[in-house]
C-alpha cells in the first residue's frame, strides 16, 4: 500500500480530474502480450485478465479478473501485480511509474461515473497496447529473447517464439475502433512486425483519427513505411539509451549510431508534419548512468521529451542490486549531472526533472544504513513524529525486501520502542506497521510484527484523534488492510475500535 503522505504528494502531481483513482489503466486500457495474455498494462504481467487463445477481447475487458483488479485499484491497493509502480511511487519517482501515464484517459468523477462503477458497469476501453511479437534486429544488453528474436536465436540459443496472433487478429479490433483514442505499439521492433502493419492499414481505412504511438529503435525506415504512416496520426518514442556513440552501440548491439541519427530526423519530420511528437524512452542502467546528462542534451536539441525506464533485470545491468556504498557514489555523480543541465524553457526543465526522478529512486534504494537499524531509540535521530514514522516504514520495508539477514531483522524489530505518550507517533507507527504487514514477505517475523500492531492498537484505545487518523487512512485506501486485524484481536478491543472507527469516520465524512 502507498502511505498517506506519499499518496498526497503523488496526487498533487496529477490533474485534478484523475486523482480519484490511483491508476486508470484497469478502467481504460488493455495490453496484448505475445504469449496471448491480456493485461491492463505492460508493467503488470501477473494479473492476467484473459488470453487471446481462450477469451474474446470483450470477455477479458468485462470478466471477473478485470473486475477484481479494478476493485483493488479503487482501494489504492497495488498488490495485484502492480508492485513496480508501488515502489516507484513510494520512492517519489512519480513520472517513472506507469500508473501516471493513464491519467490522460481518466473518466471524469461525475455522479453517473461513480454510479456506473458501483453497479459494475464499465465504459469501453480507450487505449490498446500491443507487444504481440518479438521480431527485432537488435540484441540489446538489458533485453531478453522474449522481446528480441535476435537474442533468442543467438545469445539464448532457443527456438523461435510461437506466433499466437494470426492474420485475423486485426479484424477482432474493429468493434472497438469507434471508442479507442490511442493505440500503442511495442516490440520487438514494430517496424518489422507484420500484424502491426495490418492494424495500421485497418486504422487508415476505418478510423484514421486514432493516435498511434510507436516505440522504435529507429534502425528501420523506408519509403513504404513512410507512405503508410504519413496518412496516420503517429507519435514516436525512440528507444535510445545514450548519445555517446560507443556506449549506444555497446548497449543497442547491432545498431549504428550514424544511421540511427539520420532516421531520427526523418521520423521527426513526419511527426512534426502531423503535429504529433517525437520523444526518447531511455533505460537507466549501469552502462549509461554516468552520461544521462548527455542524452538529455541530445533530446533538448531534438525538442524531444525524455522518459527514463528503470532497468530491474538483468541483475548485472540493474542499479537496484548495487550495495549502498556504490549507490551513494552514483547518487553524487547523478546529482552533479543534474546540476549541469540547463532549465531555460519548459522542455529542458521537464527533461532535467526526469533526472531528478532517477535521483529520488536511488535515494529510496539507499534507504537507511545498517548502523541506523540497531539504534534503540529512533526519536533521537529525527525531528518529528512524522519523520520517525517515515523512518520506521522504510526500515521495515528494507528489512523484509532487501535480503537483510534474519539476525539483523530480529535485532531491529526488538530495538523499536513504542513511546506511549506520543499520540501522533502512535498513529503514524500504526499506519507503518499495517502497511508493512501487507507488503513484506509474509513468513519472516510476521508473528512479532502482528504482536506490535496489537500492542499499538491497545495503546490507541484511550488516545484522542484516533478516528481522524483512521478516516485519513480510509481516504488513503487502507480500509481493507485494517480489516485483517480484527480477527485475531481480543473481542473488547475489537468492539471498542470498531465503534470508535465507524463513529469518528462517519462524523469526519459529514463534517467534510
Amino acid at each position: 500500500m502507498i502511505r498517506r503522505k506519499t499518496l498526497k504528494a503523488y496526487n498533487a502531481s496529477r490533474p485534478k480530474e484523475a486523482r480519484h483513482t490511483i491508476c486508470h489503466a484497469p478502467f481504460s486500457s488493455l495490453n496484448f502480450e505475445q504469449n496471448g495474455n491480456i493485461t491492463a498494462c505492460c508493467f503488470n504481467r501477473i494479473h492476467v485478465l484473459g488470453n487471446i487463445k481462450t477469451h474474446s477481447i470483450e470477455e477479458a475487458w468485462t470478466g471477473p479478473k478485470a473486475r477484481e483488479l479494478r476493485k483493488s485499484i479503487q482501494k489504492h491497493d497495488l498488490s495485484g501485480g502492480c508492485k513496480l509502480c508501488q515502489e516507484l511511487i513510494q520512492a517519489g519517482n512519480f513520472d517513472g511509474s506507469r500508473a501516471k501515464h493513464y491519467d490522460q484517459y481518466a473518466h471524469p468523477p461525475t455522479v453517473k461515473h461513480r454510479l456506473d462503477r458501483l453497479m459494475g458497469r464499465i465504459a469501453m476501453p480507450k487505449v490498446f497496447e500491443f507487444e504481440i511479437d518479438n521480431t527485432c534486429n537488435l540484441a540489446c544488453s538489458m533485453c531478453s529473447g522474449y522481446f528480441s528474436s535476435t537474442i533468442r536465436q543467438g545469445r539464448e540459443q532457443m527456438p523461435p517464439m510461437p506466433k499466437v496472433y494470426d492474420d485475423h487478429f486485426a479484424e477482432k479490433l474493429l468493434p472497438f475502433l469507434p471508442y479507442l483514442t490511442d493505440l500503442k505499439f511495442l516490440g520487438g521492433e514494430p517496424m518489422l512486425i507484420k500484424p502491426y502493419r495490418q492494424i495500421w492499414e485497418l486504422v487508415r481505412e476505418y478510423s484514421p483519427s486514432i493516435a498511434l504511438h510507436i516505440t522504435t529503435n529507429a534502425t528501420v525506415w523506408n519509403t513504404s513505411l513512410e507512405d503508410l504512416l504519413s496518412q496516420l496520426r503517429v507519435g514516436f518514442n525512440l528507444s535510445i539509451d545514450s548519445a555517446v556513440p560507443e556506449t549506444y552501440e555497446s548497449i543497442r548491439q547491432g545498431a549504428h549510431w550514424k544511421k540511427v541519427v539520420s532516421n531520427i530526423q526523418k521520423l521527426k519530420n513526419l511527426s512534426d508534419n502531423q503535429s504529433m511528437y517525437l520523444n526518447i524512452a531511455a533505460c537507466v542502467m549501469r552502462s549509461n548512468i554516468h552520461e544521462l546528462d548527455r542524452l538529455i542534451e541530445f533530446a533538448n536539441g531534438l525538442e524531444a521529451k525524455v522518459h527514463f525506464n528503470i532497468v530491474w533485470n538483468p541483475e548485472h545491468e540493474s542499479l537496484r542490486f548495487l550495495p549502498a556504498t556504490s549507490l551513494k557514489q552514483l547518487l553524487d555523480d547523478v546529482q552533479r549531472q543534474r546540476d549541469r543541465l540547463p532549465t531555460t524553457n519548459s522542455l529542458s526543465e521537464h527533461n532535467a526533472n526526469q533526472l531528478s526522478q532517477v535521483i529520488h529512486t536511488i535515494e529510496q534504494w539507499i534507504g537507511f544504513q545498517r548502523e541506523d537499524y540497531s539504534q534503540a531509540n529512533f526519536s533521537e535521530t529525527v525531528t518529528t513524529s512524522s519523520d520517525l514514522a517515515d523512518s520506521i516504514f522504510t526500515i521495515y520495508r528494507d528489512l523484509y525486501q532487501r535480503s537483510i539477514t534474519d539476525n539483523e531483522a530480529q535485532k531491529a524489530l526488538h530495538a523499536l520502542r513504542i513511546p506511549e505518550q506520543d499520540e501522533s507517533f502512535l498513529a503514524a507507527y500504526f499506519e507503518a506497521l499495517v502497511l508493512c504487514s501487507q507488503s513484506i514477505y509474509p513468513d519472516r517475523d510476521q508473528a512479532e510484527l502482528t504482536e506490535k500492531i496489537h500492542r499499538v492498537m491497545q495503546l490507541m484505545q484511550n488516545q484522542q484523534g484516533v478516528g481522524e487518523m483512521i478516516h485519513e487512512m480510509i481516504e488513503g485506501g487502507l480500509l481493507s488492510q485494517i480489516d485483517f486485524l480484527w480477527g485475531s484481536s481480543d473481542q473488547q478491543l475489537e468492539d471498542t475500535l470498531r465503534a470508535k472507527f465507524y463513529f469518528d469516520a462517519t462524523s469526519a465524512s459529514i463534517a467534510s
